[in-house]
């Protein structure tokens, strides 16, 4: 009788460990997701700093006191830019 209880009691205490660990696991997998979403973010801030960056900088060759090529590459990737928004814009309207 006396091992029935201890069976009963080591059952009682996995069940409640079980459900320990399941509540662990829950706020395991939130605080992943919510890593995840802080990476996704800051990985966005990255991209738009760098093109922020990139676009200082064609704009400091434009108008910089610098040598005609330079001014001439920035003309040309600007040109590229438009060029591509164009692009999008009729891809848009079809």
């Amino acid at each position: 009788m006396e091992s029935l209880e201890q069976l009963h009691r080591n059952v009682h205490l996995l069940l409640e460990r079980y459900q320990q660990l399941r509540e662990e696991n829950q706020l395991l997998i939130d605080d992943n997701r919510r890593q995840h979403n802080e990476l996704l973010e800051a990985n966005a801030e990255i991209v738009r700093l760098r093109h922020e960056l990139r676009d200082l900088q064609t704009a400091h060759n434009i108008l910089a006191d610098q040598k005609t090529e330079t001014r001439e590459q920035a003309r040309l990737y600007l040109t590229q830019i438009i060029n591509q928004v164009d692009s999008a814009i009729d891809a848009l309207r079809s």
